[in-house]
This record gives structure tokens, C-alpha cells and sequence, in this order.
């Protein structure tokens, strides 16, 4: 028995040193679990898995990932409200090859109103979204968020929503996932209050002008 733990301590110690791990990683809608490949995880990243459900329009996916994840996503638990629709996510780990973290607790639902109010709305094939709708935040969703999503590889796909998040949500900031076959790219960016709706329009528009100098 003290042999293991001894191990265990010099293996978690590599890890914090920087020392590069290997990791399962694998993705699957539908279910909270899944099999993969082994892949080497960069320097500093640790074994992860993490479970969604996610609510949009009435239908509901769950999602389960491994993957080799950022320290600081470990054991965050959070949630996003958005007009028709709802994201909880859950992540643990494990800090050593090919190790398997135990079965990520999604958060509970809480429908206490918190005072804030954020703008709303959701793209089922677009990475923005712009509304006047406003959404009463709840629970410990004290922040204006927007996310966005865009899969490639075997699975080609994009959404976005703008609504209520946790901090934990927040905090994870931006953020690329290799899932072997898929490939995710998540863009998050958070504010204490709602977006300005003629702001974020100029934004956009700056961001369109920008791009299309690059395109042609």
C-alpha cells in the first residue's frame, strides 16, 4: 500500500513539473462514456472527462469527452441559461498515463433569480448571434456570456449562444480539444452586464471589414 502511494505522489509530482503524460481521448453523444485512442498531451495538461447536457430549442444532447485538459478545468462544474435552452457541464481528472478520472457530478438546477439580466439568443449553424431578447439570470450564473462552437473532422459543425454563465464557465476561457476524430474549437467571452446591442454590431462589422482585407 505504501509502495502505491509513493508512486502515485512521484507520478502527480511529474506532472506539476511539466512532465507530458498520455491520455484516452474520445468523444460520444448520447452517453456519458466512451473509448479511444491514447494520445501524448502537451506539457502541464493533465487527463480529463467531462459530461454536458446541453438544451436547445426543446431537444437535449448529452455529451461525454476524454481528453488531455488544462489544470485549471478540473473539477469545474457550471452552467449557461439561455432563452429555450440550458448548458451544464461537469469536468474531473486524473494525473497520470492513461488513467481514467471518475464520472464528472453535473451541477443541480437552481431557479433562484439573481438580479442580473443578460441578452439572449442562440444559432443552430453560425458562430454569432445578436438579440434585444433579454433572459433573468439564476443561481450562481452571475455573468453575461457568449459561446461559441466549431467542430471539424469527422463531425463539421457550428452553434452559438449568448446568455447567463457561471464563473467556473468563464474562467476556463477559450480553448481547442482534440477528440481524435473531431476536432473542437470553443470561444468564450464573459461581462458583468448585458452587451450593448449597436456595440457589438460595430464590433462585428470591424471584424468583418478586417477579414475580408485578408480574402480578397
Amino acid at each position: 500500500m505504501g509502495s502505491f502511494l509513493l508512486a502515485t505522489c512521484i507520478l502527480s509530482t511529474l506532472v506539476s513539473a511539466g512532465h507530458s503524460i498520455t491520455c484516452f481521448v474520445c468523444r460520444a453523444e448520447g452517453e456519458f462514456s466512451c473509448t479511444g485512442e491514447e494520445r501524448s498531451c502537451p506539457k502541464d495538461y493533465v487527463c480529463a472527462a467531462t459530461s454536458t447536457i446541453t438544451i436547445m430549442d426543446g431537444m437535449q444532447t448529452k455529451t461525454f469527452t476524454r481528453s488531455c485538459e488544462r489544470r485549471n478545468a478540473c473539477g469545474v462544474t457550471g452552467t449557461i441559461g439561455y432563452q429555450r435552452g440550458q448548458v451544464k457541464r461537469a469536468t474531473s481528472c486524473c494525473y497520470t498515463d492513461s488513467c481514467y478520472p471518475s464520472s464528472p457530478a453535473l451541477p443541480l438546477d437552481e431557479s433562484r433569480r439573481n438580479g442580473l439580466t443578460c441578452s439572449s439568443c442562440t444559432s443552430h449553424d453560425s458562430l454569432w448571434c445578436l438579440t434585444k431578447e433579454k433572459i433573468e439570470c439564476t443561481g450562481q450564473e452571475n455573468k453575461c456570456i457568449f459561446m461559441s462552437h466549431a467542430y471539424t473532422g469527422a463531425k463539421y459543425s457550428k452553434n452559438s449562444f449568448r446568455g447567463c454563465g457561471t464563473k467556473a464557465i468563464c474562467d476556463l476561457g477559450s480553448q481547442t480539444h482534440n477528440y481524435g476524430n473531431v476536432q473542437l474549437r470553443t470561444e468564450i467571452t464573459c461581462t458583468n452586464h448585458g452587451p450593448n446591442l449597436h456595440s457589438s454590431f460595430f464590433v462585428l462589422l470591424v471584424t468583418v471589414v478586417i477579414s475580408s482585407k485578408f480574402l480578397f
